[in-house]
């Protein structure tokens, strides 16, 4: 469970994306929460205020349990779970819709970015050749 308060830190911007889950970068919150990153880990997860949920956004403009994501492979499915305010996805009421990189999705008072991981060859060199070291004989005819 993921939870937005005072002692959260700030690991993951949209930039800094390696492998791992997608994630929720948190746009626009109140307090500290802005700039929060929140792994969607699993095949659902909830999204509300309860404190179940698995990720928890305290405010009075979130119903406890506000939408879920649904992961299917590689598909990502934004369903609003009955919330009193809806949900939105890019700034458009939805029941349920797909997410693709870079999708805003808003419950309450918070906007998030959906991050998908950037793709490991993107994220590390590929060494193709070894290098020679210095002061050592070169192999060759």
């Amino acid at each position: 469970m993921m939870k937005l308060t005072d002692d959260l830190p700030r690991t993951c911007l949209p930039d800094d994306r390696g492998g791992g889950a997608p994630q929720l970068v948190v746009t626009r919150g109140p307090g500290p929460a802005k700039g929060a990153s929140l792994a969607v880990d699993r095949d659902i997860t909830v999204l509300g205020s309860h404190p179940r949920s698995e990720i928890v956004l305290g405010h009075g403009t979130v119903s406890r349990r506000h939408a879920e994501i649904r992961r299917d492979d590689a598909t990502f499915t934004l369903c609003d779970a009955g919330s009193l305010n809806g949900t939105y996805l890019n700034r458009q009421p939805v029941d349920c819709a797909g997410l693709v990189d870079g999708d805003e999705v808003q419950i309450g008072v918070f906007r998030m970015l959906f991050r998908l991981p950037a793709a490991s060859s993107m994220c590390r060199p590929t060494v193709t050749a070894t290098p020679k070291i210095a002061g050592t004989p070169s192999a060759g005819p």
